[in-house]
């Protein structure tokens, strides 16, 4: 049987996507959601976790690309003047063998880590915004906040590789990039496994959700699955926004009983990453 964690990112992104997830996590498929610390719904997001009757599945959504530093008012390799984050991933690569960059980092993770954390959020596992954490000397320091914080799990994106119907949804520059991010985190995923062997820490063994970011609809899933094995994390990035059609569609999708059904006609079983621990 396959197992399958489906994850909502940007928990706390703002009010449009915190609704989302929590209308997916009551009445569709969600299983897991991580919260960004550093955003404007950050603050509805706690509070919708508080008063929630079912107890959803917490991670850290690691954030150093969007949005204001919680440990730098003015400039750092981080961030410009106004403590805004400014680095794209190719950035923080090429900064990332740099050992006072890394020292920002960790202090910027820490802030997050433990603004969570103050909330008594029971924190299960740990990523990030636009994958940041998968580079190799960024993926060694989360592993060392991990075992200083106690979370237990770390997303891996290992993807192979497939095509979801239908096909004219490929004939576009989205994809071709999404093909070249496929390829560079596969590689990191590689190093980032091999290391993980020298540790307690668990991650998943299959990920779906690089190869069609922004358009993960019911084809996309399913076709997914298909070419993925053992534990299997699927991300998506939903909204009630409509101004973002993609990710309505997207939270649209979770909340698909179709899709439901389908999953479990095809013996795949929903779990979250507490249930990784327990198995």
């Amino acid at each position: 049987m396959k197992q399958l964690i489906i994850t909502a990112d940007d928990f706390g992104y703002d009010s449009f996507a915190n609704e989302a997830i929590m209308d997916a996590f009551n009445n569709g498929i969600l299983t897991s959601s991580c919260l960004m610390a550093n955003m404007e719904g950050f603050d509805d997001a706690i509070s919708k976790i508080k008063s929630s009757k079912k107890a959803l599945d917490i991670g850290v959504h690691l954030n150093i690309i969007e949005g204001k530093s919680l440990a730098f008012d003015g400039a750092s390799s981080l961030t410009d003047k106004n403590g805004n984050f400014n680095n794209g991933f190719i950035g923080l690569l090429i900064k990332s063998f740099d050992k006072k960059f890394l020292a920002e980092v960790e202090k910027e993770f820490r802030y997050q880590i433990e603004k969570i954390k103050n909330e008594n959020i029971d924190v299960t596992y740990i990523n990030s915004h636009v994958h940041t954490h998968s580079i190799p000397n960024i993926f060694k320091l989360v592993c060392k906040l991990m075992k200083e914080y106690n979370i237990k799990a770390i997303r891996t994106q290992k993807e192979n590789f497939y095509i979801a119907k239908p096909l004219k949804r490929h004939f576009n520059l989205d994809y071709f990039i999404n093909i070249i991010k496929n390829i560079l985190l596969n590689f990191f995923s590689l190093i980032n496994k091999n290391y993980l062997k020298k540790t307690d820490f668990i991650t998943n063994d299959s990920f779906i959700g690089v190869l069609y970011t922004a358009n993960m609809d019911k084809s996309s899933i399913l076709d997914g699955l298909k070419n993925q094995k053992g534990i299997i994390e699927a991300i998506a990035h939903p909204t009630l926004n409509k101004n973002k059609p993609k990710n309505y569609i997207e939270y649209q999708t979770f909340i698909d009983n179709d899709l439901k059904n389908e999953l479990l006609k095809q013996n795949i079983k929903l779990i979250n990453w507490k249930d990784v621990f327990v198995s």
